[in-house]
Order: structure tokens, then sequence, then C-alpha cells
């Protein structure tokens, strides 16, 4: 999206569409699932959600934890807090950092982060933020992708990986997610554990709504590692590959998790 005029508004419902198209992968739904169970997710559990987004997670969360339990829901983007809609009890919504949480050292019993770093650029105070309101022997995780192991098949071996490292350089951390063990051991977490998952894409449309690939050499251009003859190349390569049968892509995510 780089080098587009965007409305606030705009933006904002562009990325409520990726949260979606991500979310509604077989391969998010299982490592969500998967994260609940690391930080104990059970009823009378209180939980928070840090970057909630839409809040699909917390509303799953509070289905789990029930009416005797607390399911929190923090973003930091009021306009994500306002399209998640009205929540019902035990779901709690609030407008939050994640470098700076407006609740009290041991609140929670659990603590996940669900694509947040990549975009923070404060990975090491967040986590330590997030260490901070669990209770003793409290659990947190955070899941998060590594953009410098994003592959896609695709001929121009050169072109592809100038596009890709830009692409993953225009995050504020594209590649947190092979941080994210040594930030866990230095905020203080013990029983620190890794669970790397693959994504997998075999579907272009599906793959390009994942990790926008039709921008992806815009980001390119803009940032100077790309330029207006190879942009044009990579439209090419993207045009065909969208008509093949043969179409892949992957994507390494980490799933963090450790003990206070």
């Amino acid at each position: 999206m780089a080098g587009e005029q965007w409305t606030d508004d705009a933006l904002a419902d562009w990325y409520a569409d990726y949260l979606r198209n991500v979310s509604a992968s077989d391969w998010a739904q299982r490592y969500k699932r998967r994260s609940f169970d690391l930080i104990g997710v059970r009823s009378g559990a209180r939980v928070i959600d840090i970057g909630c987004g839409l809040g699909a997670d917390i509303r799953a969360i509070g289905a789990i934890v029930g009416p005797t339990g607390r399911a929190v829901g923090v973003d930091r983007d009021p306009k994500m807090i306002e399209r998640a809609g009205d929540m019902e009890r035990p779901v709690e919504l609030a407008c939050a950092d994640a470098v700076q949480l407006p609740y009290a050292d041991g609140s929670f019993d659990g603590a996940r982060m669900d694509r947040v770093l990549q975009h923070s650029g404060k990975a090491d105070v967040a986590i330590a933020e997030m260490r901070r309101v669990l209770r003793a022997d409290g659990r947190a995780v955070c899941i998060e992708p590594d953009w410098g192991t994003y592959a896609v098949d695709l001929p121009d071996r050169a072109l592809v990986r100038r596009v890709l490292d830009a692409r993953a350089d225009a995050f504020a951390d594209g590649w947190i997610g092979r941080g994210l063990y040594r930030q866990f051991r230095e905020a203080g977490f013990i029983d620190v554990r890794v669970d790397p998952f693959n994504a997998v894409m075999t579907d272009f449309a599906a793959a390009a709504k994942s990790v926008d690939l039709a921008h992806a050499h815009v980001i390119g251009v803009a940032r100077g590692g790309v330029d207006d003859r190879e942009a044009q190349r990579w439209q090419e390569l993207i045009a065909r590959a969208s008509e093949a049968p043969t179409f892949f892509s992957a994507i390494t995510f980490f799933m963090v998790s450790g003990t206070r």
C-alpha cells in the first residue's frame, strides 16, 4: 500500500478485512486453539488478549472462561475497538498500548499476543509489560511470523529476494519471530518453549489476501530496492501465478510461551 493515498477509515477497513481473512484460515484456527491451551484458558480464568483487533479471539476466550472468569481485549487502535462492536460479559474491551497496560501487577492468569510485535518495534517493553500483569505462575504466549522465512515460488529468484526482503523490512520488526525465545528469556520467563509451524498457502487468492502479494512490489519501489522495470516484472509474475494451478507459498510462525 506504500505510495498510495489511503484515508484512515479506508486503511482501517483494509486491515479489518485482512484480519478476517487470516483468522478464517485453517492454519490460523489451529494455532489459535493451541495458544489458548498453552496459557490455560479454562472456566474461571482471567485472560488478557493484547492487540485484540476485531475481538474474535477474546470472544472465543470469553466463551471458555464463562461468567466466573474475565476476558479482556485491548488494542491501541480505537478504530479496531469500534469495529469489534459490543461485547457481552465476561468480555471487556479497552483501548490501550501493549507497552503500557492499564492493569495492576498480577491481574491475569494468562496473556497472549498474536501478530502484534511485528508492528511494534518495542518487543522487549511489550513482553515485560505482559509479564508484569501476570500472576505468579501465570502463562504467556506470543505468536509471530518471521518474514525472513517467507517463500513464494516464482521464477525470478533475484527479484523475489529483493521484493520479499523489502517487504520484511517494511515492518517495524519483520524478524521478530526468530527473536521471541531470546526476548522471553531476557524478560525473566521460565519454562520457555517454542512451537514453530508453517503456514502453507497453495491457493493464490487466499495467499494474496494473507500476505498482500499485489502490493509487495510497491513496498520494494518505495524503499529503493526495486526499480520501475522490476516492479513491472513482479506484476507480470504475480499475474501469471494467479492463473496457474501450481502456486506455492509458505511462511514460518513461531509460538513462544513461558511462565512468570
